[in-house]
């Protein structure tokens, strides 16, 4: 037998050229407040997180990052599994468009995923959703195959199940939302199914199994993540339909010309990319195959609806979780591009696509801003000195503090004015206590205020007296984006304690 040397070197060059795009000014932008989490919650082993209250997250992705970041290492470490999965994803792209169209739309869909902006920012943030794209891209590719094997074949192939239950497993273990994904894959699959009758009825219960059997594996954690989320604060607001809308059209691979040319402009080319993804797959559902067309028309529907519908019970961040979809709106402008006749035209298509793909990927890479704790914590290098204090609004302001300032983190004050608590951490060794300055102990004599969004602003002088018993100035004023710091000093004039 002949071997196609294609079929593994042409992906692997796809994942090759993502890795070094992806790789590009990693540690670039400052760890925002969420990536800060990632780094705390992985500093725990397996068995802490397997058994004890600390994330509402399952505990691969946080695994995963301690295999290459520890306390002390920079943004790069912690991202670079991140880079490495979404190059993973941009080779798993290529077999996704093979097995639906053949090599030509296994090249345009991996290069529409190379250049996507979407996946280009959460293979350079350290969450989670890259890790529950792979996992889907898995599960769609078995989805796939199993629907067109269906009319020749009496049962699911071995090697498609097994694709199935490590994409399924890889899912669950990554992040809840995973069970919207699960749900919506399972009735797009059997809607393919029916559309054709006369198929053996083990392409109906096998991946059923497979899928089940998967989802138990994560039974053992389910009871410490349903107590980590009774404890998690619930202050996001539900986006209304046409917000839900514009975070979905965002994820055709735009978003970022507004950075470029303007809102209105990432606008208008948003709703042309939508339109085209969409004809594109609906072609593919009149002209060619009527079942794989219907599986993907659904895939790109129904994760974002439940995704949104879900929302009115407990709300969530739209964008991210429904972040993995691109993959389908990426599918829908590879197949618009495959069904063109004409070679010129066709290869003038796929490049204005990446002309306009590319031009968003360099809108963010050079002008998209993360909240600035890397400037920061330079800031309060240059200025903190012995005896001075951070007091912070909100407890977790601590973690991305700690990410940048490891073991030269001065002692932290948590004022927090709706459960009335004001607690002090000495140093990163030790927990939270309750702070009450003795008599004839001094007051820290200077105290850098942290707030996020202008948080922490309005009565700091009165809140600072009435912790400290002594009144306090402002010295110092530090701005960075989405954050600020002020630095308070001791009146030296008036001590009281």
């Amino acid at each position: 037998m002949k071997w196609n040397y294609s079929v593994m070197l042409s992906p692997m060059l796809f994942g090759l050229f993502a890795l070094l795009l992806r790789l590009y000014n990693l540690d670039e932008k400052s760890i925002w407040m969420d990536e800060a989490f990632t780094s705390y919650h992985s500093t725990f082993s397996a068995y802490e997180l397997w058994t004890q209250s600390i994330t509402t997250k399952p505990p691969l992705y946080y695994l995963l990052t301690s295999l290459f970041w520890s306390p002390g290492d920079g943004a790069f470490a912690l991202r670079l599994p991140d880079a490495i999965l979404g190059s993973i994803s941009v080779m798993l792209s290529w077999y996704l468009g093979r097995a639906i169209a053949g090599d030509r739309a296994a090249f345009v869909l991996a290069l529409f995923v190379l250049l996507s902006d979407v996946n280009l920012f959460y293979s350079q943030e350290a969450r989670h959703y890259i890790l529950l794209s792979v996992g889907w891209l898995l599960l769609l590719l078995s989805l796939v195959q199993m629907v067109k094997s269906s009319d020749n074949k009496d049962k699911p192939c071995r090697s498609h199940l097994v694709l199935m239950a490590v994409g399924a497993i890889i899912m669950v273990h990554s992040h809840p939302i995973a069970m919207h994904y699960l749900v919506a894959s399972g009735i797009a699959y059997f809607s393919a199914l029916f559309i054709r009758p006369g198929c053996n009825r083990r392409f109906f219960y096998q991946p059923v199994i497979v899928v089940l059997l998967a989802g138990v594996s994560v039974l053992p954690w389910l009871p410490v993540g349903f107590e980590s989320a009774s404890t998690n604060f619930n202050w996001l607001k539900q986006p209304g339909a046409g917000k839900a809308l514009f975070e979905y059209m965002m994820l055709f691979g735009s978003s970022s010309l507004a950075f470029l040319a303007g809102k209105k402009f990432a606008f208008v080319v948003s709703l042309f990319l939508v339109a085209l993804s969409v004809t594109g797959i609906l072609y593919w559902l009149v002209r060619r195959d009527r079942r794989t067309a219907l599986l993907l028309i659904l895939l790109m529907l129904l994760p974002p609806l439940l995704i949104w519908l879900t929302g009115f019970f407990e709300p969530m961040y739209m964008l991210r979780t429904i972040m993995p979809s691109h993959l389908i709106a990426m599918t829908g402008l590879a197949l618009a591009m495959t069904v063109i006749k004409a070679g010129w035209l066709r290869i003038a298509g796929v490049a204005v696509l990446t002309v306009v793909l590319g031009g968003s990927s360099y809108g963010y890479l050079s002008h998209y801003k993360k909240e600035a704790w890397a400037e920061l914590s330079v800031q309060l290098k240059q200025t903190v000195s012995a005896g001075a204090a951070v007091l912070v609004c909100e407890e977790y302001l601590y973690h991305p503090l700690y990410f940048y300032l490891h073991e030269e983190m001065p002692a932290v004050i948590d004022l927090n004015h709706r459960k009335r608590r004001v607690r002090i951490r000495q140093t990163p060794a030790d927990q939270w206590q309750p702070l009450y300055l003795q008599p004839g102990n001094r007051p820290p004599g200077v105290i850098h205020v942290i707030g996020r969004y202008g948080r922490c602003a309005g009565r700091m002088e009165q809140d600072l007296f009435a912790i400290m018993g002594n009144e306090y100035k402002v010295i110092d004023h530090w701005q960075g984006y989405k954050i600020s710091m002020a630095t308070y000093e001791i009146n030296a004039n008036i001590y009281t304690r």
